[in-house]
């Protein structure tokens, strides 16, 4: 499964990578940049024990490098007109966007998940080099980093031994931090109404909540990590020696620290093994420390309280089309289309192959292994081919020679790996012996069309050659509503199909990767746009005779 889903993201970084590179060149085909000229070059940051440098080229690429500091390095696709831009990175999981300016003096202020940072044109060697097509910067790690920690003016204090979490305040998996530090709270600290900005949940990930106040350098960032291996010692440590202050009485431990060069006051706390950083930027110190300091010792006692700091999202984030799959198999399992008022409606992929044996009016579809072989009743009146039993009953319609089903189109998914059989082609292989002396052959060929199997509405692909050997493509439908409970669902799809289980969102690409949980399997759902899958290597078409 693993290797199924890295093909899977594979595809969508190529299919994302060139929907980019034709936005890019539809904007300089119409005559605009992709990137505004003045941010063309390099640019830095200065940090303690170092400082970062920004490299942007005029084609969309940008490098991120870190020369000293803890952050990773990172590169990717970067975009800037009319005071908007926007990052992701392609040699890790980032994205960012916000508004730009440049000052009189030839500064640069970005304004984004990190709130308002002032930049200035770089003038390294290293820094200056162009861009080879967007290359990746040397790999980093893959866990982000809290900002450079400044010296503080007051003295160190003896670090308080950090413990794990107590029995009971174990972390749920996705951590929302816009319910540690509210917008209200938010507000009283920056001087106005602000609104929360938030990424996507990803379990044992970064995840970040921003509040800033537009056109200003006042803004109020939360970032969290939840597991992933995170040495607690060792985080601690790595805040005291770039300067950081100990707190007692936050969390398992925590450091404070002011970045005098960006104006930032930051609290950075642990539970656990998840890390938790608050920090606060373009207000005056003496205003912002009591004020981190209150709030990081509320989001500590948020983080492990009863009424949910972390809440999984409700089906305003769960309505769409999803791919589903079986983790641990390769094979799509069904597709749902979830309105957001809970209506459900669920396509799966079905069917039985073998050789099929007529006797008069009645059939059979023998395959090695089973015992109970599908049977029933057939009927045949020109084009029109009716099948009736207890798997399957169905009206079913020839489909012309070299013409594609017209009435029944499944998911690519449902069928890239039966498509050839559907064809007619390897039909031989599924009963090398055949002689034909059991069948009618005026049943060969592709069929389409509606029916039932076992209770459910079904559409039907059959594909038989003029031996028998067949293959029948079942793709039953039903219809039900889902409803959400902060990390619980119950699909209901008739009174004896109710299931129940657990949910959560993994985030990742397109805000879509989400795992059901129902007992010991587990199916994980991904968004669906069938325009974004390959086309058929050959199409599914009618047999020719």
């Amino acid at each position: 499964m693993q290797q199924h889903t890295l093909q899977w993201r594979q595809r969508f970084v190529k299919s994302r990578r060139a929907m980019l590179g034709a936005i890019g060149a539809l904007v300089v085909a119409c005559g605009g940049p992709t990137v505004d000229p003045a941010l063309v070059g390099a640019w830095e940051i200065p940090v303690p024990g170092g400082h970062w440098v920004l490299t942007i080229d005029g084609a969309g690429h940008y490098e991120f490098a870190v020369q000293g500091g803890a952050a990773p390095s990172h590169s990717g696709e970067f975009s800037a007109h009319n005071g908007a831009w926007s990052m992701h990175a392609t040699s890790l999981a980032l994205d960012d966007q916000g508004q730009y300016s440049v000052g009189a003096d030839g500064a640069l202020q970005l304004t984004g998940n990190r709130g308002a940072l002032r930049w200035q044109h770089g003038a390294t060697t290293a820094a200056a080099t162009p861009l080879a097509g967007g290359a990746a910067a040397a790999a980093a790690p893959p866990r982000p980093m809290p900002a450079p920690i400044a010296a503080a003016p007051a003295a160190p204090t003896p670090t308080p031994t950090p413990v794990v979490a107590r029995a009971g305040n174990g972390l749920p998996d996705t951590i929302d931090p816009c319910r540690l530090v509210t917008a209200d709270e938010a507000g009283d600290l920056l001087g106005t109404a602000v609104k929360p900005e938030q990424t996507t949940p990803q379990p044992k990930q970064q995840n970040n909540c921003l509040y800033r106040v537009p056109r200003t350098e006042r803004s109020l960032g939360v970032v969290s990590n939840n597991g992933g291996g995170l040495d607690v010692a060792a985080y601690l440590a790595g805040g005291r020696t770039r300067g950081g202050t100990p707190v007692d009485g936050i969390g398992d431990g925590a450091v404070f620290a002011y970045n005098e060069p960006l104006n930032i006051t930051s609290l950075s706390f642990v539970i656990g093994a998840a890390s938790f950083d608050v920090r606060v930027g373009g207000v005056p110190r003496a205003r912002a420390e009591p004020a981190v300091r209150q709030l990081a010792a509320a989001a500590a006692k948020r983080a492990i309280s009863s009424n949910g700091a972390f809440q999984e999202p409700g089906m305003e984030r769960l309505a769409g089309t999803w791919m589903s799959r079986v983790v641990s198999q390769n094979n799509a399992a069904a597709v749902f289309w979830i309105e957001r008022d809970g209506r459900v409606r669920v396509q799966v992929s079905n069917g039985f192959a073998g050789q099929m044996v007529l006797n008069g009016s009645s059939w059979r579809v023998e395959s090695a292994g089973n015992p109970t072989p599908p049977t029933g009743q057939w009927s045949l009146s020109g084009d029109q081919l009716k099948v009736q039993g207890e798997m399957l009953t169905a009206d079913l319609t020839r489909v012309p020679c070299k013409k594609g089903a017209s009435r029944v189109k499944p998911p690519f998914d449902f069928t890239m790996l039966i498509a050839a059989r559907l064809n007619g082609k390897n039909l031989s292989a599924l009963n090398p012996s055949a002689d034909g002396s059991n069948f009618d052959a005026r049943l060969a060929g592709l069929w389409e069309g509606e029916g039932t199997t076992k209770g459910r509405t079904t559409q039907v692909l059959a594909s038989l050659d003029d031996r028998g050997r067949s293959v029948f493509a079942l793709f039953p439908v039903a219809s039900g509503t889902i409803t959400l409970n902060n990390g619980s669902y119950r699909l209901d799809l008739g009174p004896k199909d109710v299931t129940t289980g657990t949910y959560h969102f993994l985030g990742g690409s397109q805000e879509g990767l989400v795992q059901l949980r129902e007992g010991d399997t587990t199916y994980e759902l991904q968004r669906y746009d069938p325009n974004m899958h390959p086309p058929y290597e050959e199409p599914i078409v009618g047999h020719c005779r």
